[in-house]
């Protein structure tokens, strides 16, 4: 009275329990009680380490869960999308690659890495891997060619994988070995030398043969047009020709085996070739591909200095032909059932007007082939929410309290993470929802508070349980 100043008797936020009580008139008397832990457990996810005296402190001694792989799911990942091969000829198909063609229409390229290392395919259990090869993959035009070996694809009908993506630590599994009848890319150490030259590729059982003047060889990425490792019938050293006079060679294959085959076969190649041009000569600058199963080779594909179809005109120091890279098919059903190998030959036949590029050779593969060949079809995206939970106990001496005050403090290996935590009913009997927050920020501690009346949650004993739930795209610790 007599104008005095009010007085305060505590003006600190409700720590912890506050039990009910007043003190005159002058404001509220708060007591303050920490309440006793009594038990943690994991309700979803994967206990790793830690126990009850982890959540009593604020230090670096944390109790970690990791969330639980979801059923069905291939750990890890967080995008997958379905994809239906239909078979259209009538055959029943086994281990057959499929083509997968992807664009900005049936796929997103940012939730995937920029190189396309994260993809993986599986049966349609989720998580049986297998096995393919990126042919292409740019993220800028959002196009990308990936082969798929399916291991059964029944006779007109349809089989149903899984094409997952969105994992950053994923490392690339392309495999063009492992996914075709024969694959060959140039681009493995098979001697261990350290680098990749032609010792590597008689190693892995491809011959060299020089006729006169040969000029095969493997050459590096960015040399001579090269855009990867790659046999190049050519010299660097005579400025990216094979300008050396009259010049012919060959390189062979290994063995590829066709015996096993219900269906055809088909030789694909990645190539560039520039050779001179005179449509009114003979078969100048030849180009062959051939086969074999003993010791006579048999000519498959010709291209020389007036045949050449798909190619465009262009002129050095006299007329030539150039085409870019691309891929040359060729069907080879009619040697199923045999082994073969391929001899790839250049033949200049004269040693003039040889001051152009050459031949170059790439991911030479063997698959089996059928017409019409099965069509795949990407479905809508599915995404990976994955969930941890965590259940903590509580004991206070004195159940009559007016309100709770819940301090957390978490870290996460990812973000965003949405954090929910709930808190039992006693008078309900179930969980009731009393906050939510976002965790932005990856491995960095956040501390997160919630108040919330006595009502229900205080058993009459002075019991108290709180469960933290946190979700995410995607795996989280």
């Amino acid at each position: 009275t007599g104008g005095a100043p009010p007085q305060i008797f505590d003006s600190e936020l409700m720590p912890e329990i506050a039990y009910e009580g007043t003190s005159a008139t002058l404001g509220y008397w708060y007591v303050k009680e920490s309440a006793t832990h009594t038990d943690i457990t994991v309700v979803i996810g994967q206990y790793v380490s830690g126990d009850l005296d982890s959540i009593k402190h604020d230090d670096n001694n944390y109790y970690v869960v990791r969330s639980e792989p979801s059923p069905n799911w291939l750990e890890g990942w967080t995008y997958r999308r379905p994809v239906t091969i239909q078979e259209n000829s009538g055959t029943n198909l086994v281990d057959y690659a499929v083509k997968i063609q992807l664009n900005s229409g049936n796929f997103d390229f940012s939730r995937a890495k920029s190189d396309g290392s994260d993809i993986r395919f599986t049966l349609d259990d989720g998580t049986t891997l297998l096995t393919h090869w990126i042919e292409s993959w740019d993220p800028v035009n959002q196009v990308a060619v990936v082969w798929v070996k399916v291991p059964n694809i029944p006779a007109g009908g349809s089989v149903t994988i899984y094409m997952y993506y969105g994992n950053p630590n994923a490392q690339d599994a392309s495999d063009i070995r492992n996914t075709f009848i024969y694959g060959e890319d140039l681009e493995v150490d098979y001697d261990g030398d350290g680098d990749i030259d032609n010792d590597d590729m008689t190693y892995a059982g491809w011959q060299i043969v020089s006729e006169y003047r040969g000029l095969w060889h493997v050459e590096k990425p960015g040399v001579c047009n090269s855009i990867s490792y790659n046999w190049y019938y050519g010299s660097q050293a005579r400025g990216c020709t094979y300008n050396v006079g009259l010049t012919r060679g060959y390189i062979v294959s290994p063995y590829i085996d066709l015996t096993g085959l219900n269906v055809g076969a088909n030789l694909r190649f990645y190539t560039r070739w520039q050779i001179e041009r005179w449509a009114w000569w003979g078969d100048y600058d030849s180009l062959y591909v051939q086969i074999a199963t003993d010791s006579t080779w048999n000519t498959l594909w010709h291209r020389d200095c007036n045949e050449c179809p798909g190619c465009q005109r262009c002129y050095t120091t006299h007329p030539c032909w150039v085409y870019d890279w691309h891929w040359e098919e060729i069907d080879i059903s009619a040697y199923v059932g045999n082994r073969v190998r391929f001899r790839f030959r250049f033949d200049s036949v004269d040693g003039a007007y040889n001051n152009v590029e050459g031949w170059h050779i790439d991911e030479i593969i063997v698959r089996p082939y059928v017409s019409p060949e099965p069509s795949a079809t990407v479905g809508p995206e599915q995404s990976r929410i994955a969930t941890t939970s965590v259940r903590i106990s509580y004991r206070v001496s004195n159940p009559d309290v007016l309100k709770i005050n819940f301090t957390y403090i978490v870290k996460y290996n990812k973000a965003p993470v949405e954090i929910k935590v709930f808190m039992w009913n006693y008078s309900s009997s179930s969980w009731v929802e009393v906050s939510k927050e976002t965790y932005r920020v990856a491995n960095t501690e956040d501390k997160y508070q919630v108040i919330t009346s006595r009502d229900g949650y205080v058993s009459s004993t002075g019991d108290l349980m709180v469960k933290i739930e946190s979700s995410t795209l995607g795996d989280h610790t």
